[in-house]
Parts: C-alpha cells; sequence; structure tokens
C-alpha cells in the first residue's frame, strides 16, 4: 500500500491530504453537529455559500460546489411524512448530514413535480470494506469505510420526493478523488439500499427475501470501471 501511496499520481496525493485534514477536523467536533437534525444549521450556510464556491471552482479542474440530480435517482415520489421525520427515520438508519456534499438541484429538464428544486437535505450512510482492514478498527465508519448511499429529499412535507445513489465514500483518502470523479456511482444500488433503509418494499424489485425485505448481500457492488456523470454526483 505504501508503494501505491508513493507512486501516485500528485492529484490524488494532493486531494487525499486535503480530505486528511478535513477527517482530523471532523474528529474534534461533536458527532451531533453532524446529525441529520442537525440540517437548520448547515442548509442556509450551503444555500448561500456553495453557488458562490462552484463559481470560484469553475477552472479547478475535479472541483464543483453544485450538481444535477436525476429520474434513476428517484427512490420514492408523493412520500407523505414531514422532512423533520424523514430526517428522523435516515438518523435511525445510521445516516449522516453532509454539510460539505455539493448542492444539488433536480434536473430542470425532467417532467417530475421537482423538477428544478434544490435539495433540501444532503445525508449519507456507510458501508462496505473498511480500508486498512483490521489496523482501522476503532475509527468510525465515515472515514474507513469505502462506500456510501446517499440521500436527498426534494419537495414539500406530506409530498416529498426521495433521491438516492451509491458512491465511493467521499470521507474516505483513498478514495476521495474516485468520488470527486464520479468513478464508481451507481444510482440503481442507491435506489435498493435507500429503499431498503427507508423501508419502502415495493421499490425494492431485487434482492429479496420471501418476505419482501431487502438482502443487502444479494445487490451488486457497484463497478469501479463505470464512470459517473460528466461531474461527480458528491
Amino acid at each position: 500500500m505504501l508503494d501505491t501511496i508513493l507512486s501516485a499520481d500528485p492529484e490524488y496525493l494532493a486531494v487525499g491530504l486535503a480530505v486528511t485534514l478535513l477527517a482530523i477536523a471532523r474528529l474534534q467536533t461533536s458527532d451531533r453537529i453532524w446529525a441529520p437534525s442537525c440540517r437548520a444549521l448547515w442548509s442556509p450556510l450551503r444555500r448561500f455559500l456553495w453557488p458562490v464556491l462552484d463559481e470560484a471552482f469553475a477552472h479547478v479542474p475535479g472541483l464543483y460546489a453544485k450538481t444535477t440530480v436525476r429520474d434513476d435517482e428517484v427512490v420514492v415520489e408523493g412520500l407523505d411524512i414531514s422532512l423533520c421525520d424523514l430526517l428522523d427515520d435516515l438518523e435511525a438508519a445510521g445516516y449522516e448530514y453532509q454539510p460539505l456534499a455539493s448542492l444539488a438541484r433536480f434536473d430542470p429538464s425532467s417532467s417530475r413535480g421537482v423538477a428544478g428544486e434544490v435539495e433540501r437535505a444532503s445525508l449519507a450512510r456507510y458501508h462496505g470494506d473498511r480500508v486498512g482492514g483490521g489496523l482501522t478498527v476503532g475509527f468510525p465508519d465515515w472515514f474507513v469505510r469505502n462506500r456510501q448511499v446517499h440521500i436527498r429529499p426534494y419537495g414539500a412535507d406530506g409530498n416529498l420526493t426521495v433521491t438516492a445513489h451509491d458512491e465511493y465514500n467521499a470521507w474516505n483518502p483513498v478514495f476521495a478523488l474516485h468520488h470527486l470523479g464520479g468513478i464508481g456511482l451507481d444510482a440503481d444500488r442507491g435506489v435498493q439500499l435507500a429503499a431498503a433503509d427507508l423501508g419502502i418494499e415495493e421499490y425494492v424489485d431485487d434482492g429479496t427475501d420471501d418476505e419482501g425485505e431487502a438482502d443487502v448481500d444479494d445487490v451488486d457492488e457497484g463497478d469501479e470501471d463505470d464512470e459517473g456523470d460528466e461531474e461527480g454526483d458528491g
């Protein structure tokens, strides 16, 4: 592994170092500020600052602060629940708020009712292999797991649209550049996993047992060779 790091592209090393420094800073903060219930703390800041950052990143290859969510990421429409209740459910399922993720707008060309709307929250649950195996026991999942399910809700309370995709973990220094580039992004798998996490059985079409419960082990991992969108959907 050391040989791989030493021979890596400078861009890979720079992104890995930046993510490591951010992770060290995060380790010094309270876990509560990353909880879904802290959306009120992060959402106004992201809506104001992220478009400005996106303009600043315009001439920096691989960096962006805004992105577009498309129809193939929709998990469910017309969800009769408030955003606060949804966030409580996601927190119970192991999701954390993602204040550093790109700010996503639903595809304006879509025929769905939320077309053109900006996300109301950004959350992720970490899963997959632990980078470093037994050497990283004791480190939090957000730092050592190689994958994440990324969920974004849109629309009004009582009529929510939930989107999801599966991708490389943005907080893992080894895979941060893959995440930014959209490598291995898998909308289908993200929809499957998010539907299972939310208990939306009718949307879990594959990998289910006889009782309709999602069997996560039966859902294929995202293909590392698959390219994501033109820019990553972090």
